[in-house]
């Protein structure tokens, strides 16, 4: 007779969760059961990543839109897209936040939209203060920006909105 256990993995599928069938089935170490490696030390790399597939989505329909609508519609239109993208990417790929609820998708959405326009803002506001009033390097104003916006959306995503939900039950 198998025993049960507490997974003890970094897999949102699994974690915090009692698996009670046959040790051969059960996912090993780091890995989730389609061989995907999901230690926590490799989400900000698959975090890297995503955002790099959403950049170049956004760069390749800005470029498409270009001509056809010049360019505030071609940056709306890249925005968007690479947004979802985004959206996606992080939900699935990242944090492998695999509730599709549509509730929840709706709650992630809005947080997700939110900080999106938040993180646009400042960075914006930010770009303007070292720029234009402190006179810095528009290259290194832009770095530094961007690597505060990584890591305050990184946090926030991880903490707030892809977080995994206890659900009533799961630690029986």
């Amino acid at each position: 007779m198998d025993r049960c256990i507490g997974l003890e993995t970094e897999d949102d599928k699994t974690a915090g969760r009692l698996y009670c069938g046959a040790a051969t089935d059960r996912p090993k170490g780091n890995m989730d059961r389609e061989g995907f490696f999901v230690s926590s030390a490799s989400r900000p790399f698959r975090y890297l990543l995503s955002g790099g597939v959403a950049w170049l989505v956004d760069l390749a329909v800005f470029t498409l839109c270009l001509g056809v609508g010049g360019i505030a519609v071609a940056q709306f239109a890249a925005r968007t897209v690479g947004a979802l993208v985004a959206f996606i990417g992080h939900k699935v790929f990242v944090f492998r936040a695999h509730e599709y609820r549509p509730r929840i998708i709706a709650r992630q959405s809005v947080y997700f939209a939110a900080l999106w326009l938040f993180s646009y803002v400042t960075s914006t506001l930010a770009l303007i203060v070292l720029i234009d009033r402190l006179d810095w390097n528009v290259v290194v104003s832009k770095l530094l920006v961007e690597i505060g916006v990584v890591l305050v959306n990184y946090t926030v995503m991880k903490s707030f909105i892809f977080h995994r939900v206890e659900t009533k039950g799961s630690g029986e």
